[in-house]
């Protein structure tokens, strides 16, 4: 199944720091840092099939229990592909509340044409990729992103175990480091993560170049697909990527319910 598939690129991509496989529930812990790495993730149907069996308040249940343990709020990851049919509307009633609603998009790389990425650069922008994340391009990510100092060592721990090829790029313009972006290589497939251009630099087609020339760098070593997530009310990431030509293919979004305070 297409979910299913993207689904396990994306937690390749993106390793949880601890991970539960739960009855087809893949449960994944990395201390709060972003719900795609601390979320259950029900993708795959039951395979406890003999008595006694558990039932899907059950597992809820065990999942809030293993949340609360780490001092976390309990997250699912949901799309029309969810085991089982019925857990978003269940979530619900028990008070999860709807975020995040997200578009999976994919470019085929056969037609892509390296040249045009040539013919689009912007003078005086240099693009530099490496194999491995170093303290720079974490430094910038957290900026760029608008994420707090308390996250360094949590996307830290998570980027320094991918155990697949990765890109980190960085773009600069006149020296000054002003966005950055990372690939990870799986079988043919590049996902584009965490894609990001200082505030006082977006809308002038820097995001464009980041796109183009990571897209690029999938093409030489051998991809096929190129593939992203994009939030659905970032229109401006929406537009641009529609103009590059990514397709959606599925959507997902996330169930969230607030920790409960110790001893309630």
């Amino acid at each position: 199944m297409l979910t299913q598939q993207f689904e396990q690129l994306s937690f390749n991509a993106c390793p949880s720091q601890k991970t539960i496989f739960y009855d087809g529930w893949v449960i994944r812990l990395s201390d709060g840092v972003s719900k795609r790495a601390n979320s259950v993730n029900p993708i795959f149907p039951p395979v406890i099939t003999e008595f006694p069996s558990t039932s899907v308040e059950q597992k809820i249940q065990f999942c809030e229990k293993v949340y609360q343990a780490h001092n976390l709020p309990t997250v699912y990851k949901l799309s029309q592909h969810t085991y089982p049919t019925h857990l978003d509307s269940l979530l619900a009633e028990y008070g999860y509340q709807f975020v995040g609603l997200t578009s999976v998009q994919t470019l085929s790389l056969n037609n892509f044409d390296e040249r045009f990425v040539i013919a689009k650069k912007i003078q005086n922008v240099e693009i530099d990729i490496q194999t491995d994340c170093n303290e720079l391009w974490l430094s910038d990510f957290l900026t760029f992103n608008g994420y707090s100092a308390d996250k360094r060592q949590g996307f830290f721990n998570i980027l320094h175990s991918i155990a697949l090829p990765t890109a980190f790029v960085t773009l600069t313009i006149d020296e000054q480091r002003i966005g950055c972006g990372l690939g990870v290589i799986e079988d043919g497939f590049m996902g584009l993560f965490d894609l990001a251009i200082d505030q006082s630099y977006r809308g002038k087609g820097y995001g464009r170049q980041l796109v183009y020339h990571l897209v690029s760098y999938a093409k030489e070593n051998s991809c096929h697909t190129a593939y992203l997530q994009v939030i659905l009310d970032n229109r401006i990431a929406l537009n641009l990527y529609h103009s590059i030509g990514f397709k959606e293919q599925y959507q997902y979004w996330y169930r969230v319910k607030s920790l409960k305070p110790k001893g309630a």
